[in-house]
């Protein structure tokens, strides 16, 4: 992602070759630092034990936040597993 800045308020979406299982992901976009991803608040994205990650192939909005000084990549619960888009 050549000139990508992390900013609060900044989202990316991202399709993701490999799936997640990690209990407590973080995103690492252009050496910005490993981010924690949360789904709401401050809690991890795998930490819900319906929420376990995503699946290959996916596809994940993630907005920058910032609570009390921390950075946080909020992740959107929508999953798209979509392969082919058209435009009408």
């Amino acid at each position: 992602m050549n000139g990508f800045v992390t900013a609060v308020g900044v989202t990316v979406h991202i399709r993701f070759i490999n799936g997640n299982t990690a209990s407590n992901p973080t995103l690492n976009i252009n050496g910005s630092g490993g981010i924690a991803i949360v789904l709401y608040g401050t809690t991890p994205a795998g930490s819900e034990e319906n929420i376990n990650g995503w699946p290959a192939g996916a596809v994940i909005s993630f907005t920058l936040i910032q609570n009390n000084g921390t950075y946080y990549w909020v992740r959107d619960l929508s999953i798209n597993t979509d392969t082919t888009y058209t435009i009408d």
